[in-house]
């Protein structure tokens, strides 16, 4: 009983940790307005050296921070490509801003719930991105486009870890700073 309560407690505090609104953190001073992929991978590291320490609730802070950082910044970049499709052919941009919008309401909602669930997106983000990617490098933007592909390596990434984190608590261990 007292393994399950334990477990219960670690699944509330994942939902609320990793849930925030994306472009929350929790210390915005530090964290970008843009998609820095050294500041993923440095939070990253962060956490898995606080984990190894054994500082549990600092680890799961900063995988919350960084979670929650590359969520936004995937939204961002998914409406930067609506834009970038539109400058391209008027009018090729509208499914690519839905679905930024659709990702944005579904991030916004489970920041909101209070128990664990999927919802289905209807696409796959890290795959638009790598589309957003690829078009940019086709026009010699390579710098852009390669921090593209580490963001949508990065999202992929993100959602990975959603799934190692539920295999954990179903399993009754403490998931708290797996990122």
């Amino acid at each position: 009983m007292r393994t399950q309560l334990i477990v219960m407690h670690a699944a509330m505090f994942l939902v609320t940790a990793c849930s925030a609104p994306p472009g929350t953190s929790t210390n915005p001073r530090l964290t970008p307005s843009t998609w820095q992929p050294e500041f993923w991978d440095q939070t990253l590291l962060a956490a898995k050296q606080t984990g190894e320490s054994g500082d549990k609730l600092a680890a799961e802070t900063l995988c919350a921070q960084a979670i929650r950082y590359v969520e936004g910044q995937a939204i961002r970049s998914l409406y930067d490509y609506s834009s970038f499709l539109e400058v391209q052919q008027p009018g090729s941009g509208q499914a690519m801003h839905t679905n930024a919008e659709r990702l944005e309401q579904v991030k916004a909602e489970q920041a909101r719930a209070t128990q664990a669930g999927n919802s289905y997106l209807g696409f796959a983000p890290w795959v638009e991105l790598d589309g957003y990617a690829d078009s940019l490098s086709k026009l010699h933007r390579e710098v852009d486009a390669t921090a593209i592909h580490r963001l949508s390596a990065a999202y992929r990434y993100t959602q990975e870890a959603y799934i190692r984190r539920t295999l954990l608590l179903r399993a009754a261990k403490d998931p708290r700073g797996e990122c």
